[in-house]
């Protein structure tokens, strides 16, 4: 079953960003680079790029020049998992 694709509206919201922003990344076709993606996951650019090659969350695609880009829905799942998993160690605590 093909997973449904996130509105403008709901990843703006996960990612705490303005919908119009969220809205040109789409309509650019939904990739970002990593500093970007790093920003949105508040760490440094090197710390995932280290998770991607560690096999934690990957680049979705890598250029032909080796940069790296992300989707920003990939960004925003990783971020609402990351959520749960702190609201059940919350719920546990």
């Amino acid at each position: 079953m093909a997973k449904e694709k996130p509105s403008n509206k709901e990843l703006s919201e996960v990612l705490d960003i303005p919908e119009d922003i969220v809205a040109h990344i789409q309509d650019s076709g939904g990739y970002i680079p990593t500093g970007v993606a790093a920003q949105l996951l508040c760490i440094n650019p090197q710390t995932l790029r280290n998770w991607g090659e560690k096999g934690g969350l990957v680049p979705d695609r890598i250029l032909a020049s080796g940069h790296r880009r992300y989707l920003l829905t990939t960004i925003a799942d990783y971020i609402k998992k990351e959520r749960v998993k702190e609201w059940e160690m919350e719920r546990d605590y």
